[in-house]
């Protein structure tokens, strides 16, 4: 009882003395819906559309490049929050422009995968600087200390963090769910951990993927493009890199808050590994895929998601904070379940054999 009260009291003087911080997120929210019918009809104008093709899952012509006005939002929220932490918010906008500039490029003309490779790289060796790195990893039984292995681990999951983001975009409304999930649990951990600077910018994550949901919710009118799904993927990476460094959470939490585009995105490359295809080509293999081949629309797709998220992955999330000694056993049965999933969605699709 004394340490809840102590606790509650600790976090009663983190809210009164970042009140104005906490109105950056709706700031954020706001200019998404202010400027997002404009930057629609201009990308429309400049014809930076996604047109039909047989591997995509639209009929119709739709922008794309939703993505730099989510860069803009959260650009103007460094620029306020540089006022309490000048560090977080320099953090921030490298992320930004280190994310959504490549992707906005991309969106425009397509980049090579090896310049993509290359920026990433960039941005991950980055985001050790700056961030810095956890003294130790653990899964479970096994622990890591040696700065070099962490590095290179670390390095190697943001890359990929920021890729299977960029692969999970391709139904309505899909990223921007998930960005919401991610934002908002990462906010809960970092505000209960006393980062309140963080966890604005993860409400600003929040923020911005519901203004952009506002015209990606099945039938998108636009569409987050790269500019959008790499920042979002930077973004989660930075929380989780910033979890571990700052002991906010561990390796488990960060699996779970992320563990359904996790799953979906590593089977999913690992199955084409095996079948010896290239893993940066575009295809059609992710569950969400296989559904919308079997005739799902968008919109069930995303009810889909968010039913796993918010039936599943979000409880789950709050009892492995609330018990952290239950965590490697909450996650093996989420990780049972996505799996389980996945693998349901596996079989024959229309036009396969």
């Amino acid at each position: 009882m004394e340490y809840h009260a102590r606790h509650n009291r600790g976090v009663g003087r983190v809210i009164d003395s970042w009140f104005p911080g906490l109105m950056l997120p709706p700031a954020a929210l706001m200019l998404m819906l202010a400027v997002l019918p404009g930057w629609r009809s201009w990308l429309l104008s400049r014809q930076v559309v996604d047109q039909p093709d047989a591997r995509r899952s639209h009929s119709r012509a739709t922008p794309r490049g939703g993505g730099v006005i989510m860069a803009l939002a959260l650009i103007l929220l460094a620029l306020g929050l540089s006022l309490n932490n000048v560090h977080v918010a320099g953090i921030l906008l490298f992320v930004v422009l280190m994310t959504a500039l490549p992707g906005w490029m991309d969106d425009r003309s397509s980049l090579p995968v090896r310049l993509r490779l290359m920026i990433q790289c960039a941005f991950a060796a980055g985001l050790i600087i700056f961030q810095g790195l956890p003294a130790i990893v653990s899964l479970g039984p096994v622990s890591l200390s040696s700065t070099l292995g962490i590095g290179f681990l670390a390095a190697l999951a943001i890359v990929w963090m920021v890729n299977l983001h960029n692969f999970m975009d391709g139904s309505d409304g899909l990223a921007g769910q998930q960005a919401v999930v991610q934002g908002g649990l990462y906010a809960l951990l970092f505000w209960q951990s006393g980062q309140p600077a963080l966890a604005t910018v993860a409400l600003g994550l929040v923020a911005v993927a519901l203004g952009f949901l506002r015209f990606n919710w099945p039938p998108a009118s636009l569409f987050m493009g790269d500019s959008g799904s790499l920042l979002v993927g930077g973004l989660v990476a930075w929380f989780a890199l910033a979890s571990l460094q700052g002991d906010s959470a561990g390796l488990l939490m960060c699996v779970l808050i992320s563990s359904v585009f996790v799953v979906d995105s590593t089977l999913t490359l690992l199955r084409r590994l095996v079948k010896k295809q290239p893993w940066y080509t575009p295809h059609r293999e992710h569950a969400y895929q296989a559904l919308l081949a079997r005739g799902a629309s968008h919109g069930q797709v995303l009810m889909i998601y968010v039913s796993i998220n918010l039936g599943l992955v979000v409880p789950a999330s709050l009892l492995a904070m609330r018990f952290p000694a239950w965590q490697g056993w909450i996650v093996a049965g989420v990780m049972i379940v996505l799996i389980a999933a996945w693998i349901s969605t596996q079989g024959n699709r229309h036009g396969e054999a």
